[in-house]
């Protein structure tokens, strides 16, 4: 009779996908952004933790390969420890300053991990960017930083335009996020690190912030709720491996005595 192979392989794709699921419940809950340590160490803990308790045969190559993949992805995650304590920042010949009715009040050197700009999901966001003497022929391009990789969200170029000098004015975050809603049916919340930039014949400015829509609590809105179902979907499917690879290792320990 063959003995039973388990299925460390699939434990470490159903813990890796819990532990990328735990990431962005933490990050729409408006606790901390997908960074790299906390992104790649769930992902990499989880899989680790998924693939063992779904192995029968540990002396195996399979389980020993997701192993080494595991630790491997762990010790890329502690690379991003530095990162933690890492604060935003505004370069170039640019200025900028906002509020929210929060009430918060920040420059982009203010927010950090630990201390992302606060939006109120239903008020307001008072700003003022100003760059003496405009940027002629700007392009700009604007991202979310996901695991220490920027994904690009917007970009554009206005040749024969100038920006600035002074940009100031009043933004209606409410109003912008139930517009989202009535297009993609879902309400935007959660910790986002910022990243983006504007050039122009002149120079160019880099942008670096933390900011937070922070939802009323852990199950708030379709995306979160959903995000819960898929982890709870998740930890059935791992549960019911699990369970048959347990039985499998004590019946092979039972042929092993006998």
């Amino acid at each position: 009779m063959p003995r039973p192979q388990g299925k460390p392989v699939l434990g470490a794709a159903v813990g890796a996908a819990l532990g990328f699921i735990v990431a962005l419940v933490l990050q729409q809950g408006g606790v901390v952004p997908p960074t790299r340590l906390v992104l790649f160490a769930l992902v990499g803990t989880l899989a680790s933790a998924g693939s063992l308790l779904l192995t029968v045969a540990f002396r195996r190559v399979a389980p020993l390969v997701v192993q080494a993949v595991c630790l491997a992805t762990v010790v890329f995650a502690l690379t991003g420890i530095p990162a933690m304590r890492d604060h935003g920042g505004l370069t170039g010949p640019c200025e900028a300053a906002a509020t929210s009715s929060v009430p918060d009040t920040a420059i982009a050197a203010d927010t950090s991990v630990g201390d992302p700009f606060d939006l109120d999901p239903d008020g307001t966001l008072d700003y003022r960017v100003s760059v003496p003497g405009g940027l002629s022929n700007w392009r700009y391009s604007a991202s979310i930083d996901v695991g220490g990789i920027p994904i690009v969200l917007w970009n554009d170029s206005f040749p024969d335009e100038t920006f600035g000098p002074v940009y100031e004015g009043t933004e209606d975050i409410g109003e912008d996020l139930a517009t989202l809603e009535d297009i993609t049916g879902l309400r935007i919340t959660g910790v986002y690190h910022v990243t983006g930039w504007v050039a122009g014949d002149e120079g160019r400015c880099d942008i670096d912030a933390y900011v937070r829509l922070k939802p009323p609590h852990l199950f708030s809105g379709a995306i979160l709720v959903g995000l819960w179902a898929a982890a709870a979907f998740a930890l059935l499917i791992g549960s019911v491996y699990a369970v048959q690879a347990a039985q499998a290792r004590r019946n092979t320990r039972s042929s092993t005595d006998l």
